[in-house]
């Protein structure tokens, strides 16, 4: 092997290593204890998903509306990504107790399960990684559960995660 080869295949591995290193410490932080979410979605969740893969999205409930937001847009597999949530009644924020996002796809890929931190302007964000699906699956799904007004609150959203 020519002397460039062998730097090209290090910087490789330790793009890879790296990689895997920002998916476990992220993941540790983030993750709230407590039962695994099923790793697979359903026909009626995917169908009922609001989509926030080109912009921000809104799901009205009751009461309240549930906004959604990503940042950078698009995701991109194994880079760390803001996941924003705000609950609001006409445009006043409202507070998210014990808030969760969790994420799977149709495939299983394992427990992604962050808890929500308020930020300053309303918003709530949970930072994730999440990793590119071998069989070349963009799909995801984001569940958001917590306490919105007193009540429990569930919302699916979806968005696609681009490779690396």
């Amino acid at each position: 092997m020519k002397a460039r080869e062998i730097v090209v295949v290090a910087a490789i591995v330790v793009a890879i290593i790296a990689a895997v290193f920002l998916v476990q410490k992220v993941g540790k932080e983030r993750r709230p204890k407590g039962k695994p979410v099923p790793a697979v979605v359903s026909e009626e969740d995917a169908a009922a998903a609001l989509d926030i893969s080109a912009s921000e999205g809104r799901i009205s409930l009751d009461d309240c509306a549930l906004a959604f937001s990503t940042n950078p847009r698009p995701v991109v597999a194994f880079a760390i990504t803001r996941f924003r949530v705000r609950a609001e009644v006409d445009g006043k924020p409202l507070d998210i107790r014990d808030g969760i996002l969790s994420f799977k796809m149709k495939t299983p890929m394992g427990n992604h399960r962050y808890a929500l931190k308020p930020t300053a302007d309303g918003w709530y964000e949970a930072r994730a990684v999440l990793p590119a699906c071998p069989t070349g699956g963009k799909q995801w799904f984001g569940t958001f559960e917590g306490t919105v007004a007193g009540k429990p609150r569930k919302a699916t959203f979806q968005f696609n995660v681009e490779p690396r």
